[in-house]
């Protein structure tokens, strides 16, 4: 509900104590934020038992570096605000979850007050490819190809025995080029890009297109795929 300056009026479930509590944290648009931080320092006062709160998509996550002077990594102020001041509840401070986070170092950003875990999909990736791809007498799988240097440090551990292409990502800009960087020996027809976020999807078509003369078969799996614009028709041509 709002009240009459527009601010929100906040209600939840009363009876919470004891109770073990699963948040699921929208980190889609900044608006929403302020009505859910609210909540993350009101449940813990309830009694509950635990605090998890799920942060499936952390929207400026791609905002964590700074490339000139005066610019604001803002990805490190938001993740600090979310974090800071949650009362502890009865079995300890809050946990957060984060799914493929866009560059590591966002895993620091947190305060004390909670604990940050990192988890991945990548294994929901791996259950789809053993379908597409079942491993034959020579142990054959489909090949994961990632667009950047990040993308290798996030997942190389994760996909441990597939082989691997990796691209170098060079920004002039708004202007991308790719360059093949990596290129593991390989048995299988089928390679599948990997990459944590898409927002427009240029790296990944740029990919496709460097890697379709080299397999029959050319997908990709995307954690968050946000592909901002309707940038996903550019997809479903040819």
């Amino acid at each position: 509900d709002k009240y009459e300056n527009n601010w929100d009026k906040v209600y939840f479930e009363p009876e919470l104590q004891g109770k073990h509590v699963m948040f699921l944290f929208s980190g889609e648009h900044p608006e929403t934020f302020f009505v859910q931080r609210s909540m993350l320092i009101a449940l813990p006062r309830q009694g509950i038992q635990s605090l998890t709160i799920l942060l499936p998509f952390l929207g400026n996550g791609t905002d964590e570096r700074v490339n000139e002077l005066g610019q604001l990594a803002t990805a490190q102020t938001y993740v600090q605000c979310l974090t800071s001041s949650i009362p502890p509840t009865r079995t300890g401070p809050a946990v957060l979850r984060i799914f493929d986070i866009h560059a590591l170092p966002i895993q620091f950003y947190a305060s004390d007050a909670v604990q940050m875990t990192l988890m991945t999909a990548i294994p929901l990736l791996l259950k789809e490819l053993e379908k597409m791809v079942p491993h034959d007498e020579y142990g054959t799988k489909a090949v994961i190809a990632l667009p950047d240097a990040g993308a290798e440090k996030r997942y190389e551990k994760s996909l441990k025995g597939h082989s691997l292409f990796v691209f170098n990502k060079k920004r002039e800009g708004s202007k991308r080029t790719l360059t093949l960087s990596r290129e593991d020996p390989h048995r299988s027809d089928v390679v599948c890009i990997a990459d944590d976020v898409a927002l427009s999807g240029k790296t990944l078509a740029e990919c496709a297109k460097l890697l379709r003369p080299k397999f029959k078969t050319v997908c990709a799996f995307v954690t968050h795929a946000v592909f901002q614009q309707e940038s996903r028709k550019q997809f479903l041509t040819g």
